[in-house]
């Protein structure tokens, strides 16, 4: 059951009859400010979703108005007060009292909001506008202001005499004396398409079998060209309140299917046709009288059964498609790509074939969680959940972002297991199997195609002051994983690896002393072919050196921890400063790749013999403390390099990301807490999305900032000018702006009554208090401040338990229905990654 709402408001038209031509305007302004009103109340057998919809509607007489066009400037409304714009343009303080009185200042607040009935003030107000004039409040009158209007407007039943009154002739004379009357319309947003409409007719006419109808004109002219195909026919009845909600109207708009049978139409309008979405679904306004020839209303939308579903309710599974599969594909499809195709020099004289380059996906620290990741037991039901989607995560990761790269070589930076050293071998080989399926390494090692290479980390073996006690812990990984310390040829490019874990333990121990030999070994061979050095732990770095702005997190400095016993290496965050210079000046490679610190980040080594550039490379995981996951995309050069170039021309990398795990949860349940507090409380829904209105109407007012309108004077909240009350020879009351920063003073006046910034003169206040019309008895404290959250009168029909069971029961249905169409879709998401290729 979906319920969209929206807020729409009509402007001042001429009340025309069916002799006259048809020339009526109604304005509709639609911007996106949706209220999604998620209801399943029962109605006759029906139920209901809502598309709440302000309008305000405002009319005058067509011939009068025609009459009057050129008789404005001599008409007695000269009269009034004004206020002469820079460019020219009178803007009379009567027209500007209603928006003012719409939008307050903030300074204006009443003391006593109960002393008065706004919507009798806005009724008065509107009524001494004229006719041929009140069209102009349809460009005075923000769009955001129409909400506003209809919650004024609803006050209008606190008023016994105010609640009979009619803003239209034809409407409250069932006689049928005016058989048709025009209206200008204007709306302030809603769905597309009708987010298109801004401007439009409205026409509302008696038929000989009684009733009263009405019909949608489309403003522009390829709306007037559709609308004559495809007209908007509505029955209007007299209601009493809005269902679903109960609150207070006059009318309702009862769109339907548009296939009217009736015998007759008035001039010109077309034969009904069966409406276009959306207004083909039981589409309902409902409209309060707000002024003399002035409407307000609110959309709402009616179906049945399944059909009820919101067709907005699909951001669900747009989300769930987004979040669970789209997102994964991003890096291979917009964000990432080789390094070497985007290099622009001239090797191999300026041909650049992705065949001579080997291509190298890098990952770093899976660190698969267990039972040492969580103070939890290992069997737990939380532990579990946690594992699995950590283990979701890397597996979409692997499969939809890294390879559809198709590289030729998939490179492990260490730090498969969280706990493994510690880990009995039932548990590390469980892991074990975990770390197989995530990365699919059975179809990999089985490939011909692919090859897989590993490098030890401390969260596989440990640091020296472990695994010199610990020697099974050696050897188990060696029999998976092969040799920690090696070196292999990507095409021409050789790759060091070497146990990083025991560079620093002690150089008598068996383990320290093989991976120091080993890499003498490699210091004697005497090839000038580029070297990549590839260690889990980052070299020696200053503390507070700075990375790429790459990464996320504050830098870790070194820190360096050694067991009491034998001084064993029991953690450091970098290897030593003495080691790395020693592994530099020993293998001089051109470029170095490091883990361990779980966030991205490039530094820059000054050797003895030149520059050398570190990336250690994030986490692949989001669950070990960076919200950015990564991996690195490395092109190793096949062929040699011409003379002149450097070894950094053979090797170019390229840092991709992936998706922001965490945000996608927040995004998850930001939604179900929207969806839930539209369901329960659905006049929040209003204020949801009328501030997301609000944000995309200050985005796009920021990109037309060089745009102006055509001199139309709008209300400006501007902290520099104050607002004061005056009072003309009849004892009207309107409110001014004026500069703060430049006050005009009355040194003849010298009793003033202020409040604020208002400033109100004892005069005409002691001649407004004199005023004796019973249906506005408070005009004064209207105008001095006006509440900013008017209030609707309370419910009398229904009791406020029956109101929460019944929404309660509503959000249980359309939760239900929810889950019922995004669970399935979720499961098979989940499963569709899950099991093996």
């Amino acid at each position: 059951m979906r319920t969209s709402t929206s807020t729409w408001h009509g402007g001042a038209v001429g009340l025309r009859r069916l002799s006259s031509p048809p020339a009526a305007h109604c304005y509709y302004n639609y911007r996106p400010r949706l209220c999604h009103q998620l209801s399943f109340p029962y109605h006759h057998g029906k139920k209901w979703r809502s598309v709440h919809t302000s309008v305000s509607i405002v009319k005058n007489r067509r011939g009068r108005a025609r009459a009057n066009s050129n008789a404005e400037a001599t008409s007695s409304w000269d009269e009034k007060p004004y206020e002469v714009l820079p460019s020219g343009k009178i803007v009379y303080l009567d027209e500007q009292d209603v928006v003012a009185f719409l939008d307050p200042p903030k300074e204006l607040i009443p003391l006593d909001p109960s002393s008065y009935n706004p919507a009798a003030y806005l009724w008065k107000k509107i009524e001494d506008i004229p006719e041929e004039r009140r069209h102009r409040l349809l460009t005075l009158l923000k769009p955001r202001l129409i909400s506003r209007a209809w919650e004024i407007a609803g006050t209008r039943y606190d008023n016994a005499k105010l609640a009979n009154k009619s803003a239209s002739s034809l409407l409250s004379n069932g006689n049928g004396t005016n058989s048709l009357e025009m209206w200008n319309c204007r709306t302030n947003g809603g769905p597309f398409p009708i987010s298109w409409i801004k401007f439009f007719q409205k026409a509302i006419f008696h038929h000989k079998d009684g009733n009263t109808y009405g019909r949608l004109i489309g403003g522009s002219l390829m709306a007037g060209i559709f609308s004559s195909f495809s007209p908007l026919y509505f029955t209007v009845r007299e209601v009493n309140e809005v269902l679903s909600t109960e609150q207070p109207c006059d009318l309702s708009y009862e769109f339907g299917d548009g296939l009217l049978d009736l015998s007759e139409y008035p001039q010109g309008f077309p034969k009904p046709a069966k409406h276009p979405w959306p207004f083909n679904d039981q589409v309902v306004i409902y409209v309060r009288h707000m002024g003399p020839g002035v409407l307000v209303g609110q959309a709402w939308q009616e179906g049945e059964a399944v059909q009820q579903v919101p067709k907005k309710l699909c951001v669900w599974a747009l989300s769930l498609l987004y979040g669970e599969w789209f997102a994964f594909l991003v890096p291979s499809l917009w964000t990432c790509s080789w390094p070497h195709l985007h290099r622009q020099s001239s090797l191999m004289n300026g041909v650049d074939d992705s065949s001579n380059y080997m291509k190298v996906a890098v990952i770093s620290d899976p660190q698969l969680m267990d039972r040492t990741s969580l103070r939890l037991p290992p069997k737990s039901l939380v532990l579990e959940i946690a594992q699995f989607y950590t283990d979701l995560y890397m597996r979409r990761a692997f499969l939809a972002s890294i390879l559809p790269f198709n590289p030729d070589i998939i490179l492990f930076l260490g730090d498969y297991f969280d706990g493994g050293p510690i880990l009995s071998d039932e548990e590390w080989l469980e892991s074990l199997g975990r770390f197989r399926h995530i990365f699919d390494l059975n179809m990999l090692q089985q490939s011909a195609n692919v090859k897989v290479y590993f490098l030890d980390g401390n969260h596989d073996i440990g640091y020296a002051a472990f695994n010199s006690r610990m020697p099974e812990v050696i050897r188990r990984y060696e029999k998976e994983f092969g040799a920690r310390n090696y070196r292999f040829t990507l095409g021409k490019v050789n790759f060091i690896a070497i146990d990083a874990q025991t560079l620093d333990g002690n150089k008598q121990s068996d383990l320290t002393s093989a991976t120091w030999n080993f890499v003498r070994n490699v210091s004697m061979d005497v090839d000038s072919t580029p070297r990549v050095l590839l260690t889990h732990i980052p070299l020696y770095r200053p503390d507070s050196t700075a990375c790429s702005a790459h990464r996320s997190s504050p830098i870790i400095n070194q820190r360096i921890s050694r067991s009491a016993h034998d001084q064993e290496i029991l953690y450091q965050n970098y290897i030593t400063e003495k080691s790395t210079d020693e592994l530099l000046d020993f293998i001089r490679p051109a470029l170095v790749l490091s883990g361990h610190d779980h966030d991205q980040c490039t530094i820059t080594h000054m050797a003895k013999y030149g520059a050398v550039t570190e990336h250690s490379v994030g986490t692949v995981s989001w669950q070990q403390g960076n919200l950015y996951p990564s991996f690195m995309l490395l092109s190793a050069s096949n062929f040699t390099l011409p003379n002149g170039s450097t070894p950094e021309d053979a090797i170019s990398t390229h840092l991709c990301f992936l998706p922001v795990q965490t945000f996608i949860y927040i995004w998850y349940l930001s939604l179900f807490a929207m969806t839930l507090i539209i369901l329960l409380l659905p006049a929040n829904e209003v204020f949801i999305f009328r501030k997301f209105g609000d944000l995309i109407g200050y985005i796009r007012s920021l990109i037309n900032f060089s745009s102006f309108s055509n001199g139309m004077k709008e209300k400006k909240e501007d902290e520099n000018c104050e607002y004061e009350t005056i009072w003309d020879a009849e004892g009207n009351m309107h409110l001014i702006r004026k500069d703060s920063q430049a006050p005009k003073t009355h040194p003849d006046e010298r009793i003033l009554i202020e409040r604020g910034n208002a400033v109100m003169r004892s005069k005409a206040r002691k001649q407004i208090m004199q005023e004796s019309d019973s249906s506005t008895p408070s005009e004064v404290n209207i105008h001095i401040g006006i509440d900013g959250l008017v209030k609707l009168p309370a419910r009398t029909t229904k009791s406020t338990v029956r109101m929460v069971i019944r929404r309660l029961l509503r959000a249980f249905q359309a939760i239900t229905i929810i889950a019922a169409i995004n669970v399935p879709l979720y499961v098979l998401l989940l499963f569709k990654d899950w099991i093996d290729k």
